[in-house]
């Protein structure tokens, strides 16, 4: 009797436990690889090995499994991706985030390790590790995942003399699908180095985010690092990502109210126009809106945009090489008028206060004509800057 009486509820616990085993092995595994280097022979730094440790306790908070190396040589770093790839979960998440330096060579970027022997540019890519093998690793490991890269090596190029086709900082990559690709500042620019704080910038504001938003998603969560970092380098430092995702994530569940899609629309319309009105030369003045007043437009909706800020910088850069060519010809007039649209993008740009200087050495104006510039708003400093 008693033995009837107890079956039911035997296989009733039985049946429970497998289902909640099976639950278990199908939640997804996250797994992250932290590097940090930063004990070079050749431009050392003292920020990366603690940004990879802080980063590593912050993301045991979140269930990844952590595999945490610092001041390693290329030996270490390839086995330790071999060792994430092997290990990284298809369907899970995955995430790497590399502190030190980094470079680019022939359009491809490099992350060093140390003790590289770079004499050349040659050299590169047998003694340093590219960047795409971790983004190869990841996407054949995960495609079907949730994959986070995090660069924080966007520092000057300890070996840009030996280099012909280097560029500041890294070049653009684009993240695969189902990815996240985070620079610690835009393509072809230079990140802060080391300060006088435990971490670089970038990461400073890169763990406050996860501190306070763990249930944001992760593209709100790296606006919050873009407008810190914003703030904190008086815009001279912008980072940027590339996202390919296929599918929200949040460190610690969405709760977190998310973006209207009709405002994300709205921008990038918004940034279409932008691009017409650049491409026509419509940049800060012309008939229906021109390219400066359009990406002020988006800024006011989202003041982070890397896609704006991009193009107000592009615009500068084309002021500053017409005014150039303009001065080197002799045209004051139109060296002028150059540096008019500039003041317009940029009045506290450095660039900017030598050209006018150099003109105002070879050609100053009269009270005339000094006056009618500053009456046409060149010293407006109420600008998006």
């Amino acid at each position: 009797m008693i033995r009837k009486f107890c079956t039911p509820y035997i296989v009733f616990i039985i049946v429970y436990a497998l289902a909640h085993a099976n639950a278990l092995a199908a939640a997804p595994e996250r797994l992250a690889l932290i590097i940090g280097n930063g004990d070079y022979t050749r431009s050392p730094l003292t920020n990366p090995a603690n940004d990879a440790r802080d980063i590593a306790e912050e993301l045991k908070q979140f269930g990844f499994d952590v595999i945490l190396k610092t001041d390693v040589d290329k030996r270490a770093m390839v086995a330790a991706m071999r060792d994430f790839g092997e290990r990284l979960r298809n369907g899970g998440v995955g995430l790497f985030y590399f502190s030190g330096h980094g470079l680019q060579s022939q359009n491809l970027n490099y992350l060093l390790p140390l003790k590289a022997g770079i004499q050349a540019e040659l050299d590169i890519e047998f003694e340093a590790v590219s960047a795409n093998r971790i983004l190869a690793t990841m996407e054949q490991a995960n495609d079907l995942g949730v994959n986070i890269i995090i660069l924080d090596a966007c520092r000057d190029n300890p070996y840009k003399s030996y280099m012909k086709s280097a560029g500041a900082g890294l070049a653009r990559m684009d993240s695969p699908m189902g990815s996240l690709l985070a620079y610690a500042t835009a393509p072809g620019t230079v990140a802060y180095g080391d300060n006088l704080e435990r971490n670089s910038i970038y990461t400073k504001h890169l763990l406050t985010a996860l501190r306070e938003m763990p249930n944001s998603t992760i593209t709100d969560l790296f606006i919050a690092v873009r407008n810190g970092v914003i703030q904190d380098t008086g815009r001279r430092q912008v980072p940027w990502e590339s996202v390919s995702l296929t599918q929200q994530f949040c460190l610690d569940g969405c709760y977190a109210p998310q973006p209207q899609a009709q405002a994300q629309a709205e921008i990038a319309q918004l940034l279409q126009a932008c691009e017409r009105h650049f491409q026509a030369n419509r940049l800060t003045s012309g008939r229906g809106g021109t390219a400066v007043a359009c990406y002020e437009e988006v800024l006011e909706r989202e003041a982070s945009n890397a896609e704006a800020l991009a193009g107000l910088d592009r615009i500068e850069a084309k002021y500053a090489e017409w005014a150039q060519r303009a001065i080197t010809r002799g045209d004051v007039a139109k060296t002028r008028q150059y540096l008019v649209g500039w003041r317009l993008v940029n009045p506290e740009s450095p660039a900017l206060a030598v050209m006018e200087e150099q003109l105002q050495q070879s050609n100053p104006p009269d009270a005339g004509q000094q006056g009618q510039v500053w009456n046409q708003g060149v010293w407006n400093q109420s600008r998006w800057r």
